[in-house]
C-alpha cells in the first residue's frame, strides 16, 4: 500500500504534521461526501453545483482507493474517525451523514478499491433518502445497503452476537478486526443520551427557532431558566406603546371581526387581567378562535398562538405571571378528542396548512394526560405520513411515560399500532424497546413486519430471539424482513437455521424471491464457507432453486464463485444465463 498523493484536488490546506497523508486525504474525502450529500438533496442531477461536487468526489475517491486500496471509517453519532483520528465532525445532526448512518446501527463503513461510479452514486442516493416521505417510511439505510448488494462498499452494523467481521467482497480477504471496545463505548454513550435522542430525532423537522422554543417549553433547561426573569411581554416581543395600540384596536372591534393574526396579542392583553371572570372570558374567546383554525386546517397560524401559550403555562418562565394553572387547564380542553374532530375533517380533506410538520408542532405542545384520547382520535386519520407525524409528536410528549402506547399494543388497531412501532424504532431507547417487543405477538403480519424493521435499531438478546423466530413466521413478508436483519448482522446461528431450511422438503415450495433472499443471506453470513453448499444446490433439478443459488454466488464473489458462474452464463437456460452475466459484470 502506498501513501496517497496529497494534497488532493480542491484541498487548500497542506498536510498537518500530526496527521498521516492517508488521514488527511480521508478528511478531505469525508468533507466531499458531506457536501455532495447535501447537494444531492438540494439540486437536480444536471445542476452545475451538483456536478462540480460529484465529479470532484468521484475523482478523489478513485485516487485514494488506487493509492491505499481501502478507506475504512468508524462511525459515531456526530463524527467519523479513522485510526482514532477525527476525519469528519458536525455538532448538529441536520446534514450530518454520520448521524444518518449511526442511528440505523452502522458503526463501520469501508470503500474498497474497484469501487464503481454507479456504486458510489447508489450509496449517495441511499444516505440522502427522505425517510419521512410516505413511500420511504418503512425503509432504513442498513436494509437498503444490503439490498443494493455492493461489491466494493461494506458496512458493519452493531450486533453483539455477530461472530464474523467484514470480509473483502469479491476477493475473500478478511478485514482488520473492529475495535470492539470502541463499539461498546459508543453504545454506552448512546444509551446515556437516549432521552435526549428521543426528542432530537423528532425536532429535526422543525426549524431552528421552533426547536429552541420547543426545547425550552418541554424541558425546563438551563437556558430556559436564564430567561425566566423576563415578563410575559417578552414572549410576544411587543412594547408598551404597541400593546396600547392593540388594546384600542381590539376594543373597537366586534368579536367576529378580530383578525386571527391578532389573537396572540389579544391573549397577552387579557392575560394581564387577574380576575377569574376575565380569564374565563379569555378562554371562551381563545377556544372559539382555535375551533375556527382547526376546522380550516390552519395549523401554522394556530401554532403561532399555542407556542407562546405553552411557554406561559410553565412555572419556569415569567414567574410573576399568575395564571400558569389556568393556562394548563386551557390546554387540557384544547386537546380533547371532540374538539380535535374539527381538525380531522381538514386533515382528511387535504386542507392542512403546513402539512406533517405543522401537525407535529401542534400535537407536541399537548398535555401528556391528553395523549390516550388523542391516540384514539388518530384512528380516523387516513394519510400515513400525517398519522406518523402525529405519533412522533405524541411519543415526544409522553417520553417519560409510555403507558398509553403499551395500551395501544393491547387494544389499538393494527394500523395505529404499526405507526406506533415505527415511531418507537426511531427513538431507539430501552423504554421504547419494551413497547416494540410487546407487539410481536400481534396477529397482523404488517405489525410483525414493522416490529422487525424497528428492532434493527437495537441490540439485545430478546431482539435477536424474535428475529430468529421470525424466520419461521407463516407470512413471507415477515420472514423476508427477518432475513435482511440476520444477513446484515452475519448471525452464525441464523446461518445454521438457513442451511436447515435449504435442505428441508418444503424449500422448493417457497417463492423465488424468498429462495434468492435465503441464499443471499447465507452468503452474507458465511462468505466463502457457503460455497460447498451453493455448489451442491446448483445440481438441484429445480430450475428456480438453481437461479436463486447464483445470486448467493454473486454475494460471495471471488475467483471460485466466478468459475462456477461462467459456464452458467453460456448455458442454454437464457434467463439464468442473463442473470449470471449480470452478476459477473458486478464482480469485475
Amino acid at each position: 500500500m502506498t501513501s496517497p498523493r496529497l494534497p488532493i484536488a480542491g484541498s487548500a490546506a497542506g498536510p498537518r504534521p500530526t496527521l498521516s497523508p492517508e488521514t488527511l486525504a480521508a478528511k478531505e474525502l469525508c468533507g466531499l461526501l458531506s457536501k455532495t450529500a447535501k447537494a444531492t438533496r438540494i439540486y437536480a442531477r444536471n445542476n452545475d453545483i451538483y456536478l462540480r461536487f460529484w465529479k470532484e468526489l468521484v475523482a478523489n475517491m478513485s485516487r485514494y482507493l488506487e493509492d491505499c486500496g481501502r478507506l475504512s471509517l468508524q462511525v459515531d453519532s456526530t463524527r467519523i474517525t479513522m485510526d482514532g483520528n477525527i476525519v469528519y465532525e458536525l455538532d448538529t445532526r441536520e446534514d450530518n451523514f454520520a448521524f444518518r448512518l449511526y442511528k440505523d446501527g452502522i458503526r463501520r463503513l469501508d470503500f474498497v478499491q474497484g469501487l464503481t461510479e454507479n456504486e458510489l452514486e447508489t450509496f449517495m442516493d441511499i444516505i440522502t433518502i427522505d425517510f419521512d416521505r410516505g413511500d420511504a417510511m418503512d425503509r432504513d439505510v442498513v436494509s437498503l445497503i444490503w439490498e443494493a448488494d455492493f461489491k466494493h462498499i461494506q458496512t458493519l452494523s452493531v450486533d453483539s452476537f455477530a461472530e464474523e467481521d467484514l470480509s473483502e467482497a469479491g476477493e475473500g480477504e478478511e478485514a482488520e478486526d473492529i475495535d470492539e471496545r470502541t463499539l461498546i463505548e459508543q453504545e454506552t454513550e448512546a444509551l446515556a443520551q437516549a432521552l435526549e435522542k428521543s426528542a432530537e430525532l423528532k425536532l429535526l423537522r422543525l426549524d431552528a427557532e421552533e426547536r429552541e422554543t420547543y426545547r425550552d417549553v418541554s424541558s425546563g433547561s438551563a437556558a430556559f431558566e436564564e430567561r425566566s426573569a423576563l415578563d410575559e411581554g417578552a414572549i410576544f416581543q411587543i412594547d408598551a406603546a404597541e400593546r396600547e395600540r392593540i388594546r384600542q384596536e381590539v376594543e373597537g372591534s366586534r368579536e367576529d371581526e378580530i383578525p386571527m393574526e391578532r389573537v396572540a396579542e389579544l391573549i397577552f392583553e387579557l392575560f394581564r387581567q387577574e380576575t377569574p371572570d376575565e380569564f374565563g372570558e379569555l378562554t371562551t374567546v381563545l377556544l372559539g378562535a382555535m375551533d375556527v383554525l382547526l376546522a380550516e386546517g390552519a395549523l401554522e397560524t394556530a401554532n403561532k398562538i399555542l407556542f407562546p401559550l405553552k411557554m406561559l403555562s410553565s412555572e419556569h418562565y415569567a414567574r410573576a405571571f399568575t395564571h400558569h394553572k389556568q393556562v394548563e387547564k386551557l390546554f387540557h380542553r384544547l386537546g380533547q378528542p371532540q374538539r380535535l374532530e374539527y381538525l380531522k375533517v381538514s386533515l382528511n380533506d387535504g386542507r392542512l396548512e403546513g402539512g406533517p410538520r405543522a401537525l407535529f408542532g401542534f400535537l407536541s405542545v399537548q398535555l401528556p394526560e391528553n395523549v390516550p384520547g388523542i391516540l384514539e382520535w388518530m384512528e380516523g386519520i387516513k394519510d400515513d405520513e400525517l398519522r406518523r407525524a402525529a405519533v412522533d409528536a405524541l411519543i415526544t410528549v409522553s417520553r417519560d411515560n409510555l403507558k398509553p402506547f403499551h395500551d395501544v399494543v393491547r387494544t389499538g388497531s393494527a394500523q395505529l399500532l404499526a405507526d406506533v412501532i415505527h415511531g418507537m424504532g426511531r427513538i431507539g431507547d430501552v423504554h421504547s424497546l419494551e413497547v416494540i417487543l410487546g407487539a410481536f405477538a400481534h396477529s397482523d403480519p404488517v405489525v410483525r413486519e414493522e416490529v422487525l424493521v424497528a428492532l434493527r435499531s437495537f441490540e439485545s438478546p430478546r431482539a435477536r430471539e424474535i428475529m430468529l423466530s421470525a424466520l419461521n413466521d407463516p407470512v413471507e413478508q415477515v420472514r423476508m424482513a427477518a432475513l435482511r436483519y440476520v444477513a446484515v448482522r452475519r448471525d452464525r446461528l441464523a446461518g445454521q437455521l438457513l442451511v436447515e431450511k435449504i435442505n428441508g422438503r418444503t424449500f422448493r415450495n417457497r417463492s423465488f424471491a424468498e429462495k434468492r433472499a435465503i441464499f443471499m443471506a447465507l452468503a452474507h453470513i458465511r462468505g466463502r464457507e457457503a460455497l460447498p453448499l451453493l455448489r451442491a444446490q446448483l445440481k438441484q433439478r429445480n430450475a428456480e432453486v438453481r437461479r436463486a443459488v447464483v445470486h448467493g454466488l454473486g454475494v460471495v464473489g471471488g475467483a471460485e464463485a466466478r468459475r462456477m458462474l461462467e459456464p452458467l452464463a453460456r448455458g442454454k437456460d437464457a434467463e439464468m444465463a442473463a442473470e449470471c452475466r449480470q452478476l459477473l459484470g458486478k464482480m469485475r
